[in-house]
């Protein structure tokens, strides 16, 4: 709970100008310290921390390997799984031959022991051909090649990093 208390401007008990100057750094200091530890909440015990995600993917470069379809992905680690995330962004995604970036920050996973990626039927060309996708986490790096076609389900087709 934030303190809502102001901290006094004249909390000091010496006049004299010249010690009030050399004081004022330390003061500063330490008003934006009390600030940042009354401002800053801990995280609960037990709680996930969490982590930024880079992923990239490549789609195909072969015939229709473009999709108009929504594509979703779920990060399987060694402490938990993600839920389903959207991978989209302003314009067009998942074009022939096109490489997508795509951040997210959740709570962490752990290591990256598998990744399950759906799509749906939306759009003219629905269909996708995911050539290979790359995943940045904390210190980490993960890539996958597929280079297939992938199925449209509610449930996804699970892929395993290259170790």
């Amino acid at each position: 709970m934030p303190i809502t208390q102001s901290i006094p401007t004249q909390s000091f008990p010496f006049e004299a100008p010249a010690v009030k100057r050399r004081l004022a750094p330390l003061r500063a200091v330490l008003a934006a310290l009390l600030v940042a530890m009354t401002l800053t909440a801990a995280a609960p015990a037990g709680a996930e921390a969490a982590t930024s995600y880079d992923i990239n993917v490549k789609t195909c470069d072969v015939y229709l390997a473009g999709t108009d379809a929504n594509v979703q992905i779920r990060l399987e680690g060694e402490s938990g799984t993600s839920n389903w995330l959207l991978l989209d962004k302003a314009g067009n995604d998942f074009k022939r031959s096109a490489l997508d970036s795509f951040s997210f920050t959740i709570n962490t996973v752990g290591k990256i022991k598998s990744v399950v990626i759906k799509r749906d039927s939306a759009g003219i060309a629905p269909d996708w051909c995911l050539d290979y996708l790359t995943m940045f986490y904390g210190s980490s790096y993960v890539q996958i090649h597929w280079h297939n076609w992938v199925p449209r389900g509610a449930n996804g087709t699970r892929m395993y990093p290259l170790t």
